[in-house]
């Protein structure tokens, strides 16, 4: 989420700092298009810049070695992009659909205080006997991620739900995904989403749905 005052020594005060005091370059507003190989072996990586002036320019990074972390999403189609052909690349793509149980409670609540994460329990983590199953979790929700997630019927009553928010708390359900989904190009290079939630694993997160409210019943 975040610190304005940087107290939560992020990457940006330690790692990247580290680095910038003892000569890395760090390159931003850059947008890595190709991983550069030959005969098998990376030679470097080509990038667009976005200027001060706001134009765009193309430049090439040598390196003996190259480090590819561009998440779940970016790191396939970056791949792809860059023409290598192993069929796992885009394949087997795993998000553990996520869904949240929130219910509103007499006293105040507060749930963007405190500790962050307060309560885990794995006792459904493995229902089918595979490994497969959810986890049930109370999560830090601080009021604009919450908005995010309560249902939208108009503005009348959503400012009505939202006006409640201090008294509210959540659970939510994460689901081990079994089957898997993958990551595609567009015409531009750019990667498309392709996941459909299998009834298999839907079994499992309306699993932690019931549970959830269990939780918030018995509190």
């Amino acid at each position: 989420y975040g610190c304005a005052f940087g107290a939560k020594q992020s990457t940006t005060n330690t790692y990247l700092r580290d680095a910038h005091e003892r000569g890395t370059r760090i390159l931003v507003e850059a947008d890595v298009r190709k991983i550069l190989h030959q005969a098998g072996r990376v030679t470097g990586a080509s990038l667009e810049i976005m200027e001060a002036n706001e134009t765009r320019r193309v430049v090439t990074v040598k390196a003996k070695a190259v480090v590819v972390s561009a998440g779940t999403l970016h790191t396939p189609a970056l791949l792809m992009r860059s023409g290598l052909d192993n069929p796992n690349i885009g394949q087997h793509l795993h998000l553990h659909p996520t869904t949240s149980i929130i219910s509103e409670f007499a006293e105040p609540i507060h749930m963007w205080r405190g500790v962050p994460m307060s309560r885990v329990t794995k006792e459904f983590s493995n229902l089918d006997g595979k490994g497969y199953g959810v986890t049930l979790e109370v999560a830090p929700a601080h009021p604009g991620l919450t908005a995010a997630t309560l249902p939208w019927i108009g503005a009348s009553d959503y400012r009505g739900i939202f006006g409640s928010i201090s008294h509210m708390a959540n659970v939510i359900a994460i689901t081990r995904d079994y089957y898997a989904g993958q990551i595609r190009l567009d015409h531009a290079g750019e990667p498309i989403l392709d996941y459909d939630l299998h009834p298999y694993d839907g079994k499992h997160l309306m699993r932690g749905i019931l549970e959830g409210l269990k939780i918030h019943y018995a509190a």
